[in-house]
């Protein structure tokens, strides 16, 4: 109350503002077309998980059971990969006519081992340097610059630096390329560090372990949690006090 005026809440703003009557239909025409990617379909887990610090995490994401929930609201991940694929465009626009060989190298698909593989950003090929391309809100991205990647995102530029590896270049360093959704250009960090293929290879192995506990019959409660900052973010939580419903409890002792 402002003078007598009562001010309308966030969300009286909003649905007072939509005057068209679509805003709906827009939002599940978005959710449902973001729900029907292939990235969105896939059930292999990828370079992007693979470094997750918590094995029972993994050994839920290798599993057929299905999420709890829908922890995340689509949009960041929409703008992100159309953000990546603007980037795709870009850099292949940059490279020298053909037969000349690539600088820059796009979106190629990589395998790492044991049947992990994804799709690398970009690959600069003079250098040997493999790129990742993250376009983070305002909390991530101020945490990640100050901080430096997280284990997920570390071991998946690593994965990457392997896949190249296997795939006969020469690679001698991985980065990533923090981008804003709210920030300037010239607000990019590139956080890097020399390859070293190790760091993929452990995320391999402990990935093997897994699927071995797996397939003989050793449920992912079974596998010991890494309770922290990523529980936030799993979509295998219980949605029971006592995780009788067969998901993941750990969060409760963050």
């Amino acid at each position: 109350m402002v003078l007598g005026v009562l001010v309308p809440r966030n969300s009286d703003i909003t649905a007072a503002a939509d005057e068209t009557g679509l805003r709906t239909p827009i939002i599940h025409i978005i959710k449902e077309r973001a729900n029907n990617a292939p990235r969105s379909l896939q059930k292999a887990i990828g370079p992007s998980q693979v470094g997750t610090p918590c094995a029972r995490q993994l050994a839920f994401q290798m599993s057929e059971l299905p999420p709890t929930r829908d922890l995340h609201d689509p949009w960041p991940s929409i703008v992100g990969t159309a953000v990546h694929n603007w980037l795709a465009d870009c850099f292949d626009a940059a490279n020298p006519p053909w037969p000349t060989d690539p600088i820059w190298i796009t979106e190629r698909r990589v395998e790492v081992g044991l049947g992990l593989g994804g799709s690398c950003d970009v690959f600069h090929a003079p250098t040997g340097t493999v790129l990742d391309w993250k376009v983070l809100g305002d909390s991530q991205y101020r945490k990640y610059t100050t901080e430096g990647p997280s284990p997920t995102y570390r071991t998946q530029a690593h994965c990457y630096g392997l896949g190249y590896l296997n795939a006969g270049y020469a690679v001698t360093r991985v980065g990533i390329c923090f981008l804003g959704r709210a920030k300037k250009l010239s607000a990019l960090h590139i956080w890097s560090e020399p390859f070293d293929p190790m760091i993929a290879v452990k995320a391999l192995a402990r990935m093997q372990v897994v699927q071995k506990l797996s397939a003989a019959g050793v449920a992912p409660m079974k596998i010991p949690e890494t309770a922290g900052g990523h529980c936030y973010f799993c979509s295998f939580k219980s949605a029971s006090a006592d995780g009788s419903d067969g998901y993941c409890t750990a969060s409760k002792k963050d």
